[in-house]
């Protein structure tokens, strides 16, 4: 959770090791109601770089609201080291209870 005022934040998860998956899952703390209403999912890209030479972070999904549970499946799986998780509106100060990454068999 953030502080009262905070409508907006974004954590970043540093993985062991690089893993590939397609399906992520995010989960609000709903016992103090459902606040987010906006988030967007990004992963480093060794292999992407901004403008000015860099490397830069590449958008992979965004969607209107969390809830007690949000799936987000990807197109495609994406293999990486660095998740970043921004929350970019909420009604009041975000509560996220879990942030998971899996991957997913297609048959």
């Amino acid at each position: 959770s953030t502080p009262d005022d905070v409508r907006t934040a974004d954590v970043i998860f540093e993985l062991s090791r690089p893993t590939t998956f397609q399906v992520i899952r995010i989960r609000e703390a709903i016992r103090l109601g459902q606040r987010v209403d906006g988030i967007a999912v990004d992963y480093w890209n060794d292999q992407s770089y901004d403008e000015a030479g860099g490397r830069s972070w590449t958008p992979l999904a965004t969607a209107l609201s969390v809830g007690p549970c949000r799936l987000i499946r990807l197109d495609h799986p994406v293999t990486a080291r660095r998740i970043r998780l921004r929350v970019t509106d909420a009604a009041a100060c975000p509560a996220l209870s879990d942030f998971a990454l899996f991957s997913e068999t297609r048959l």
